[in-house]
């Protein structure tokens, strides 16, 4: 449970449902793929004590924010600035998902 709390945080998570279908496809940390059942993440948590998900969470917070300080300080890219000499405010979306791209990687 504390790999599935540190991956809701890590990764920001949308809710219970979204966090199955990771776990079924690519696991995460240091658990491997696994087909449970929604019901079963969602009783999980109920029963998870309050106590550790703070200590937890506590913990990680410092990380999450110099993780986040260092992902505004990555450079801009070329496309982007190209964009921005051309409008005052810009969009971006990113659609792909890991497990989307990782075979046509492991087919070159």
């Amino acid at each position: 449970m504390v790999a599935a709390v540190l991956t809701l945080l890590w990764r920001d998570v949308a809710g219970v449902g979204e966090l199955t279908r990771m776990l079924a496809r690519e696991g995460f940390l240091w658990c491997t793929p696994t087909q449970v059942s929604q019901q079963a993440i969602s009783q999980r948590f109920l029963t998870f004590p309050a106590q550790l998900f703070e200590r937890v969470f506590k913990q990680l917070l410092p990380e999450l924010r110099k993780a986040w300080l260092l992902r505004n300080r990555r450079p801009m890219p070329e496309s982007v600035g190209f964009a921005l000499s051309s409008f005052e405010r810009i969009w971006i979306a990113d659609s792909s998902t890991k497990g989307s791209f990782i075979p046509e990687a492991q087919e070159s």
